[in-house]
């Protein structure tokens, strides 16, 4: 699960824990807003629902034999005639004791939204589930310090022979004497000591190790090795190293109860909260697949795209809090062929996985307006976009237009698009737009508001060109690349007289290809200098983008601050966002 903070996958995480454990909840826990109004009088319930799958997670018809006869009369079938099994947890406010107390309920039937508890359910039923939660704070030094920690209480449980454990206590006793007949200061202390006490011939021994096989467990530790140094506490290693010594442990811990379970089913839920944390990018890839070798069923929130790039696409849910309410929008709901979940997958997951955290995205056609619509966008708004949430994305080509906006509009994430006005561009945009609103005729782009095209047929480089720029993009082009020495010529005028190849016309009679013919570049005239110019932007674009664009931001009249279709889009960002100027 991924999202904007406060978006509420803590909270769900939350409520998993609540449906079953045995903590209660208070007035402050409980969800309000200006068209909820708390009351006493209002229960709390989580409702879960559980279906057979088979090992490849795909829906079955019915539970195995195991659970099947685990759950008995328990199990339900919907409308289709497949089963589940549900229960409710319930939280009834008690004036009598001024608190919540808790109920579970199972549950009698579910159909969309509309469901219906009845009796308890008994404790036996739930003994087949198990639910995990690790928070962002996770650290094993702790965990094996803590006796209410999991790997506590799986060390409690070992259990060995009697004869084995007579063996390892008799070599402790060994041990123990041996420390003692090394240490002149603890044969002193164990004399003073049985001097001390009130009891004629009362003695008092001390044992520098424990005695017993259950004692040693508390003095448990982990030590790492690396290369040829010598071992080091892993209390000592950094805060990544003993965050992913948990995940480790809890591998160990689910799939050895999974293992011996053998007398009934086993079900374990795992929810991990951002495990991302203190971990550095290479080893957060690697979590999915450490996540996928625990049994049961995992649930990850993360802010991670390092993490989302590792998952299939049909694992990622979108949470968003809307009106007060926190939604969840599935990316396996997109309905897409085999070749467009591929597409998703390493254009959008893969590449600008950031954008699924966004508020609202650009998405314009190439790398140029990615460098220069943040600096228009700082100058318009004072702000950077990234501090309101704001992503700016190029597609990388004309026909990936329909992969974003697929995604984004499926998972409920605000778009805008900087479109370039040439007409195959335009074309392949409208055909996008048409095929994600369904439309039976191709739209007219100008009636979106969303959508800012430039005129036709410009691109970027162009558009800048026509809107009267000259002067700033040659000033900066000259100051970007500098002269060898003061007298000679700028790099602008020197470049515009090189030779260049255009194509001629006619094409070539036998095979049909352009014909280029070296021609010798001399403008002096405006038309001319704008075509010398327009050919210097369109070979080094990438690189003039962001000094372009701060120069034209400097300029002091206000009118020429911003061009025309650029101040269109900045201002259409701005109702969809607010003014954050």
């Amino acid at each position: 699960m991924f999202g904007a903070n406060d978006s509420g996958k803590s909270n769900f995480l939350l409520a998993l824990a609540l449906a079953f454990n045995n903590k209660n909840i208070t007035e402050k826990d409980v969800f309000r807003s200006q068209h909820f109004a708390y009351s006493k009088e209002n229960n709390v319930a989580i409702d879960l629902k559980f279906i057979p799958v088979d090992a490849n997670g795909v829906r079955t018809e019915t539970f195995n034999d195991a659970w099947g006869l685990h759950l008995g009369d328990n199990v339900l079938s919907d409308e289709n005639d497949k089963e589940y099994f549900a229960f409710r947890t319930k939280f009834i406010y008690d004036s009598d004791r001024d608190e919540y107390r808790r109920e579970r309920l199972l549950i009698d039937s579910w159909t969309n939204d509309n469901v219906v508890d009845g009796k308890g359910i008994g404790g036996r039923t739930l003994s087949a589930f198990e639910f995990i939660y690790l928070d962002a704070h996770r650290d094993i030094s702790s965990d094996i310090r803590d006796k209410a920690s999991m790997w506590s209480k799986q060390l409690s449980k070992i259990k060995m022979s009697e004869d084995a454990k007579a063996d390892i206590e008799s070599s402790l006793e060994t041990l123990s004497q041996r420390i003692m007949g090394e240490s002149p200061f603890l044969q002193q202390a164990s004399e003073d000591l049985s001097a001390s006490t009130n009891t004629e011939d009362s003695q008092v021994d001390i044992h520098p190790i424990t005695r017993t096989v259950d004692e040693i467990y508390k003095g448990l530790d982990i030590y790492i090795t690396q290369n040829s140094s010598s071992a080091i506490p892993i209390s000592n290693m950094g805060a990544g190293t003993r965050s992913r010594a948990v995940f480790a442990s809890l591998k160990t811990v689910i799939n050895e109860k999974t293992r011996n379970a053998t007398d009934s089913p086993f079900f374990c839920i795992t929810a991990f909260e951002e495990p991302e944390a203190h971990i550095h990018p290479q080893a957060q890839r690697k979590l999915i697949d450490d996540f996928s070798q625990i049994q049961g069923q995992r649930i990850i929130t993360t802010h991670s795209p390092y993490i989302l790039s590792s998952s299939n696409v049909g694992d990622l849910i979108y949470v968003a809090m809307q009106n007060a309410e926190t939604r969840f929008s599935s990316l396996s709901e997109l309905r897409l062929q085999e070749d467009e979940i591929s597409k998703v997958k390493r254009m959008v997951v893969d590449t600008y996985g950031e954008i699924l955290f966004a508020k609202l995205v650009i998405l314009a056609e190439g790398h140029t307006e990615r460098l220069a619509l943040p600096v228009f966008f700082k100058s318009y708004f004072n702000c950077f976009p990234h501090e309101v949430g704001v992503s700016i994305t190029g597609i990388d080509g004309q026909g990936n237009y329909a992969t974003f906006l697929k995604t984004l509009e499926s998972i409920g994430i605000e778009w805008v698009v900087f479109s370039d006005g040439e007409p195959n561009v335009v074309k392949a945009l409208a055909d996008s737009i048409k095929d994600l609103k369904g439309l039976s005729a191709t739209p007219d782009l100008n009636k979106y508001n969303n959508i800012v095209v430039l005129d036709s047929p410009n691109n970027y480089e162009k558009y800048l060109v026509s809107m009267g720029y000259t002067d700033e993009i040659i000033a900066t082009i000259n100051d970007y690349e500098g002269k060898p020495h003061e007298d000679a010529p700028t790099y602008f005028e020197t470049s515009s007289k090189r030779d260049f190849l255009q194509p001629n016309s006619p094409k070539c009679e036998v095979c049909n290809n352009v014909i280029w013919v070296k021609t010798d570049r001399r403008f002096c005239c405006d038309a001319g200098k704008k075509q010398a110019l327009i050919a210097c932007l369109e070979k080094e674009k990438i690189k003039y983008a962001l000094p372009i664009a701060q120069k034209i931001c400097e300029v002091s009249e206000s009118e020429r601050k911003y061009p025309p279709k650029i101040k269109h889009l900045l201002e259409q960002i701005g109702k969809l966002m607010g003014d954050y100027r």
